[in-house]
């Protein structure tokens, strides 16, 4: 092949290697290209040893014209390793060779070579270099499935952005990237009902201790789970908690109590009075100390030891009962829970006094959350309950959930277990509220069909690199960091390239 006199005597093999002596170079130390460069390093010639349907050389020779034109057929035996190609303008030449192959009768055989005219540098076509398109698709569609299967849909998406660069309407691997969208969607939903469980299980806590009649544990534990979770809601259920605990606290006076002194000089001089059989006192100091708590056991015990003792002396029966009637109607209107508490007295104590006015102030006088659940009212909280499930469960409408289970709430604020459900829903709410699954499946087309630019980029530069070209290989990783900055094997290779 005689490239003529301009051509000079500067040629190239690949991007790096140059060539200013007489040269050969056999079918495993070659590139993929060689190009001639004029006296200014111009590209002027190209030639493609290795590519798509160029059939490889055995060996090519570099040399000046006139050695190969005088053993055009068997210089490359011939070849002057080392000696200098001519400096003055003379004519160059290149000699490509292919081993012998026997042929049988009426055979023949086709070897095609690539030479063109260029003055950039020497490239092959970017929708040529990636070879064996259907066996790379077959290799990722075998990743992509044994990923999906295991339940790694990140690792499976990645292999189907590897399938998409080589055919964007691939049907399989675009029927895999909506399951695997989808199978994401789901593990991100169990993600938030777990995180949602924290409140929950924290909120559980606190209904086993109100159930184990714990309440100030209950109370400071509610005030630790508005510190994390807020308080919307909830004020219904502190005030329950801190009704039961006033009136454990009524059952049973301790020290945190500021008339506690009072307290235990009555007591002992009821003790005292008892043992020396002097009732009408005992009860005097009795009295004193269910002024302070109508509901002290202790006083209520010796209350009925006493009253057995002076059951026959009617008159001081009836001023015992008067007395204790006078205590509730007095604190009815301020403090309902203690005018119930004398009123209890009097139905425990001493059932035969104005029984028809006792019950009615009784029932009149009862706390809330003490009342046995009104039947309809149940009901009502319990269709509410059923309504609750379905608007979480088939809809996930946690916010219509706990909606009901409010309603349901001021039905029956005792049921410590509808509490339970209204934070586990309302948890889910917040949870849920930033989160859109068909926007989130969009977001993961969206990121594929970018990365599916950089794979692209990514098996093109990696095919050119295979080509030994680097100049092209170069190229495709920049553009692939320019979609992906932190694509660590576009980084790797470049460092590999400098």
């Amino acid at each position: 092949m005689v490239l003529g006199l301009d051509a000079g005597t500067r040629f190239r093999m690949g991007d790096n290697v140059s060539i200013n002596d007489e040269t050969e170079f056999s079918k495993t130390a070659m590139e993929s290209a060689w190009s001639c460069l004029d006296k200014s390093g111009k590209i002027i010639f190209q030639g493609i040893l290795e590519a798509d349907k160029i059939t490889k050389p055995d060996k090519i020779v570099f040399s000046a014209m006139r050695n190969p034109y005088f053993a055009a057929w068997d210089y490359n035996n011939q070849v002057k390793k080392g000696k200098a190609l001519p400096d003055k303008p003379e004519q160059t030449s290149i000699g490509i060779y292919f081993d012998e192959k026997p042929l049988a009768a009426g055979a023949s055989i086709e070897y095609v070579s690539s030479l063109f005219l260029s003055d950039s540098p020497l490239s092959i076509p970017e929708d040529k270099i990636i070879e064996n398109k259907d066996l790379l698709i077959m290799e990722y569609l075998q990743k992509m499935q044994s990923s999906f299967s295991s339940g790694d849909y990140q690792e499976a998406i990645n292999n189907i952005e590897y399938i998409l660069a080589l055919n964007s309407g691939h049907f399989e691997a675009q029927d895999y990237l909506t399951r695997c969208a989808e199978k994401m969607a789901e593990k991100k939903q169990d993600e938030i009902s777990a995180e949602a469980d924290r409140p929950a299980e924290l909120f559980k806590k606190i209904s086993e201790l109100f159930k184990a009649a714990k309440y100030q544990e209950a109370l400071d534990l509610l005030e630790n789970f508005y510190g994390t979770y807020g308080r919307e809601d909830l004020e219904p259920l502190q005030e329950m908690i801190k009704f039961k605990l006033r009136q454990q606290k009524l059952k049973k006076i301790t020290s945190e109590n500021p008339e506690y002194d009072q307290y235990t000089n009555f007591k002992k001089q009821a003790e005292s009075a008892y043992s020396q059989q002097q009732y009408v006192p005992g009860l005097k100091a009795l009295l004193g100390i269910l002024k302070i708590s109508p509901y002290d056991e202790t006083a209520l015990k010796y209350l009925t030891s006493y009253i057995g003792k002076i059951k026959a002396q009617n008159e001081l029966l009836l001023s015992l009962a008067n007395l204790l009637y006078k205590g509730g109607v007095d604190k009815a209107e301020s403090d309902p829970l203690l005018a119930h508490g004398y009123f209890r007295i009097l139905r425990l104590a001493l059932p035969g006094f104005n029984k028809d006015e006792i019950a009615k102030r009784f029932n009149e006088t009862m706390p809330e959350y003490d009342k046995p659940l009104d039947a309809d009212k149940k009901n009502n909280a319990m269709s509410l309950i059923k309504e609750a499930a379905m608007l979480a469960d088939d809809s996930r409408d946690y916010s219509g959930a706990v909606q009901k289970l409010k309603s349901a709430a001021a039905l029956v604020p005792q049921e410590i277990n509808l509490w339970e459900r209204m934070i586990k829903n309302r948890a889910l709410a917040a949870a849920y509220s930033g989160f859109d699954k068909t926007g989130f499946i969009s977001d993961i087309k969206n990121s594929v069909k970018k990365n599916t630019g950089v794979k692209d980029s990514i098996l093109k530069a990696d095919a050119y690199l295979a080509k030994k070209l680097p100049a092209q290989a170069k190229e495709f990783y920049n553009k692939a960091l320019i979609l992906d900055p932190q694509n660590s094997h576009a980084e790797q290779q470049l460092k590999k390239i400098k």
